[in-house]
């Protein structure tokens, strides 16, 4: 069945030939607004007339001289309808019917953003501000250290003591050991972060001097280590208190039996 209706009944001839038509969805009968008429020549392809259909699903478009044309109807969300339409000069009335068809979208790319904490968009400031040295989530990972204080052996004025669990002692410039804190909350120098923590404990360190050590971590001493633990719990903006004090009790009672 051709996509379009035969001729009306034969009008005046005239220099150009009028089309009037009509767009209508097959499957509901309602009309289609903004669908595109394109008028073309089959021997060149040249396109002669556009349309565009209106909220009633009208069109109209004249065509310079009579003869065969291809008329192709596009809309977005339909499959085209074309028909080839012989205008001898007599206008013509055309309907085309248009079927709904599932469109090709582009895919949806979903990007999933990690929230950076509060503690660690802190790090963040601090570290681009270039006043102390850092190591991020991302050092670690690469380097995947064995322990803690593994990834703080290149840094400058930071030197690591071998203890006698195996582990790592920090100090500093003229064997001063640095204050030390987990997730803000300050812990026992004499203590071994090796002992308290793993590489995949933390999501950064930040190595501090008397000089460069935030106020609210400047205690007595020669500076400062502070560790921020990868998504530590926080209630209504306070610390895990407990988990360092915990973690520095237990180590504490094998020092004690150690000995």
């Amino acid at each position: 069945m051709p996509a379009f209706a035969a001729p009306v009944p034969p009008a005046p001839l005239a220099d150009t030939v009028l089309v009037v038509g009509t767009v209508d969805d097959l499957s509901t009968g309602l009309p289609v607004a903004q669908a595109a008429i394109l008028v073309i020549a089959p021997s060149s392809g040249a396109r002669v007339a556009t349309a565009e259909s209106d909220s009633l699903g009208d069109f109209v478009f004249t065509v310079p001289e009579e003869g065969e044309y291809l008329i192709r109807v596009q809309r977005l969300g339909y499959g085209d309808v074309e028909d080839t339409v012989s205008l001898d000069g007599e206008d013509l009335s055309l309907h085309a019917s248009m079927v709904p068809e599932a469109l090709d979208l582009e895919p949806v790319v979903v990007t999933v953003r990690r929230r950076t904490s509060p503690w660690m968009e802190e790090f963040e400031r601090r570290r681009s501000g270039g006043f102390g040295s850092f190591v991020t989530r991302a050092d670690l990972e690469a380097r995947r250290h064995g322990r803690v204080t593994d990834a703080l052996r290149q840094v400058p004025g930071l030197r690591i003591i071998p203890g006698s669990m195996g582990d790592g002692q920090l100090m500093m410039r003229g064997r001063c050991r640095p204050n030390i804190f987990i997730d803000g909350v300050a812990t026992d120098p004499s203590l071994s972060l090796d002992l308290m923590l793993r590489p995949d404990d933390v999501e950064g360190i930040e190595i501090h001097s008397t000089a460069t050590v935030p106020p609210q971590f400047a205690h007595e001493g020669c500076g400062a280590v502070l560790v921020w633990t990868r998504e530590p719990k926080r209630v209504a903006g306070t610390v895990d208190w407990w988990k360092p004090v915990v973690v520095a009790g237990v180590v504490f009672g094998l020092l004690i039996w150690a000995r």
